[in-house]
């Protein structure tokens, strides 16, 4: 259980923010930036989340249809759980330089522009081994 003094201090920024989405957005970001040392830094490579990412948007079955994101998971070894902390990680740090319209504080241009390559290569290699 949590106590009550560390909730209401994690809920407090966000309270505070008085429905103002980029602030929410910024705050939201910020916590999980807090709770990743926590975890031990990130929750999977670059590498593997890009990998991982173009896999559920790209891959395909033999009917052609799009293979279901909890298979990519399993063959990757990894469970949504996990997955979900990846995404709360790298997106706001590859993702876009700005939320709603104010400053992405976690953005990294040099990540994403390794993550856009990494991407495109995974992307390439799919599409490559579907031909």
């Amino acid at each position: 259980m949590i106590p009550p003094e560390r909730h209401a201090r994690h809920h407090a920024p966000m309270a505070g923010a008085g429905g103002d989405e980029p602030r929410e957005g910024a705050v939201a970001a910020g916590n999980r930036a807090a709770q990743a040392p926590a975890c031990g830094g990130a929750p999977c490579s670059l590498d593997d989340y890009a990998t991982i990412h173009a896999e559920m948007a790209c891959r395909r079955d033999p009917q052609g249809d799009p293979i279901h994101y909890l298979l990519v998971l399993a063959e990757h070894g990894m469970a949504q759980p996990r997955w979900l902390q990846c995404e709360g990680y790298w997106m706001p740090r590859v993702g876009v330089d700005t939320i709603l319209g104010a400053p992405n504080p976690q953005f990294d241009p040099v990540q994403a522009l390794r993550f856009r390559a990494l991407l495109r290569q995974a992307s390439d290699r799919i599409h490559h081994t579907a031909d």
